[in-house]
């Protein structure tokens, strides 16, 4: 990992994959061109809009979307707009900003 956070001119993910009944059946994390991290989970519906507030804890994120089996923008720029545009539940800002995943 320490080699990887240092690699920062070329993008790669990381996969883990849970075992069993857990909070996120995968998780995923997503180092980009511009030397960002994006974190992904798979989670149940019923657990979509309280992870921002959790992920967004633990690793200081502010900005998040709901999606589905997409690949993560290349840039932290393109994350944001994002973000911005979503009109699915979002992190905006360090905010939620509810949408149909409503929190």
């Amino acid at each position: 990992m320490e080699r990887l956070e240092h690699a920062v001119a070329e993008p790669y993910a990381i996969y883990w994959y849970g075992e069993g009944a857990g909070y996120a059946d995968q998780a995923m994390l997503f180092f980009t061109r511009d030397a960002a991290m994006i974190v992904g989970l798979v989670l149940p519906d019923d657990a979509l809009g309280g992870a921002f507030l959790d992920v967004s804890g633990v690793v200081g994120g502010r900005f998040g979307f709901i999606t589905g089996e997409s690949a993560p923008p290349e840039t932290k720029g393109e994350f944001v707009r994002i973000c911005r545009e979503s009109t699915l539940t979002a992190l905006v800002d360090g905010e939620v900003r509810p949408g149909a995943f409503d929190v």
